[in-house]
Formats: structure tokens, sequence, C-alpha cells
């Protein structure tokens, strides 16, 4: 081998491994930040702040009309908080999660606040562009859509909870995030 070919190896493999980082870095940098509308895969609504539970936290429900939130790194994880009053997104702790199910009630917070029930880790799914998983970092538990209509209990129609990931459908953890 000559010195060229030696040399002309070595940038190859420099510009090889340089481009694998900058993609590796472009898919961790690909979360939508800003005005952003959020949909559940599976349910094919949007994710929405509804009706007052009660002076601080609004319930939150899917529906067909989207709603602008924010997302907003946070360190290395992020918070999601409604457009229409700045309320943080955030998985309730003891009084909204039910043990014999796993599931957690997820409201806003009217006030805001800097708690960890309000980090999300948002991960987009491989191999499916604009698709994401959202996990309570507070809890490790994942967003998900409750539309089944078999569902014993209406109250849980076409709301957000949160969970452990279950392997029976991951499709009902995926979120599509897109910018307003």
């Amino acid at each position: 081998m000559t010195r060229s070919s030696d040399l002309s190896i070595l940038v190859s493999f420099w510009l090889v491994l340089l481009v694998g980082f900058t993609c590796a870095r472009a898919r961790e940098s690909g979360v939508p930040t800003g005005c952003v509308k959020i949909l559940s895969v599976k349910c094919e609504k949007y994710l929405v702040g509804s009706t007052p539970w009660d002076v601080d936290r609004r319930n939150i429900a899917l529906e067909s009309a989207p709603e602008k939130w924010t997302v907003v790194k946070d360190g290395s994880y992020y918070r999601i908080s409604s457009r229409a009053g700045s309320e943080d997104l955030y998985a309730f702790d003891k009084a909204g999660y039910d043990p014999e199910s796993g599931k957690r009630q997820v409201f806003t917070w009217i006030p805001g606040f800097g708690e960890s029930q309000g980090k999300w880790e948002i991960q987009e799914a491989i191999g499916s562009i604009g698709m994401y998983s959202l996990r309570n970092v507070h809890f490790d538990e994942y967003l998900y859509g409750s539309c089944d209509e078999n569902l014993s209990d209406s109250n849980e129609q076409n709301k957000a909870l949160t969970r452990k990931l279950t392997g029976n459908s991951a499709e009902m953890y995926l979120w599509h995030i897109a910018p307003c």
C-alpha cells in the first residue's frame, strides 16, 4: 500500500464515523419543540386539555380537533405544556393511580410547577418517522391513548393515561408529534 492510499482509507474511515455520529445526533434531536400538535396513533385523536378536575388541575382527553402544546427541552428531558394556559402536562401521584390496572391519570397543572412528575422522555420510534413514545420520568410510565370501545369504565374512554410498558400493543404508546 502506498502512503496516499493509507491516507485515503483513513479519511474515508473518519468520514464514515462523522456521518454516523451526525445521523445519530440528528435522530436524538429530532423531537419537535415549540408549538406542536400531539395525536394518539392508536386512537387517531389529539391530546387536549379538557374540563377542570379541581382548582389546580385540568383533565386530559382525546378529541378530533387538535390543541396546541409547547414542547421544551429541560436538561435531558422535555416539558409539555398547553399553549392555551401554559399548564404543564404531568402524571398524577397517589390519588390518580389504580394499582389493580396499573393506570395513572394525567392532568395539566394550572399553576405550573418544576417537579419531576412533569418531565417526559420523548423518543422517536424506530422506523417510524414522526412517531414518538412519551415516558414520564418520575413514574417510569408511558403515556397512552385509552380509546377502546370495549372498556367497562366509560370514564376511561378517550383519555390519556400512563402505565408501565406492556408488550400487548406497542401502537397504544405511540404519538405523532407535529409542528403547529
